[in-house]
């Protein structure tokens, strides 16, 4: 595992082994290839309507996916830029991944998640593990059209994704908690 620089003491990025590039660049390239993004949804075409009553169509999904991971990439951009105005503040993109029930998680205050407007593609999701105060390492993204991340195996990857990165970040002292 590596770990890439995206803004320096802010975002970094993990590159795993059997990648070429940064999760974030993986991202970019995979939520903006239609083609990939509608083979997928044409595999998951009777989950579109979990998180959203529009019930899109897989052409739409397709145009809804790309415009929202364009404008998270864009809030990035904003920041590596030094353009940080408050809808741009990292601890204000990632949210907690688990929910409050879940406290006793053993990665309850590290886990988070940036995700889709409800209103254009709640389904995308970029996860990273949260160092600090606005410090954050991504460890990976995906597309969630479940309740739960145990009920989709590319979820699940996510999860290990996240536990490694941890154990690897509380082992080199980058996290404070």
């Amino acid at each position: 595992m590596e770990i890439a620089t995206i803004i320096e003491e802010s975002l970094y990025a993990v590159q795993w082994p059997e990648d070429d590039v940064h999760c974030l660049d993986m991202m970019a390239e995979y939520f903006s290839d239609a083609e990939k993004l509608n083979e997928y949804f044409e595999q998951h075409s009777g989950k579109l309507n979990f998180y959203t009553s529009l019930s899109p169509s897989v052409e739409q999904a397709v145009v809804f996916t790309r415009r929202e991971s364009q404008n998270l990439l864009d809030n990035f951009r904003l920041l590596a830029h030094g353009i940080g105005h408050k809808t741009t503040q990292l601890d204000e993109m990632f949210l907690p991944l688990h929910k409050d029930d879940a406290f006793s998680h053993s990665r309850y205050a590290t886990d988070t998640k940036a995700k889709g407007s409800r209103q254009i593609a709640p389904w995308i999701r970029l996860y990273a593990v949260k160092c600090d105060i606005n410090l954050y390492v991504l460890t990976g993204y995906a597309i969630k059209l479940v309740p739960k991340m145990q009920d989709d195996p590319d979820l699940l990857k996510e999860l290990r994704k996240l536990d490694s990165t941890t154990t690897y970040l509380r082992k080199i002292q980058m996290i404070s908690q």
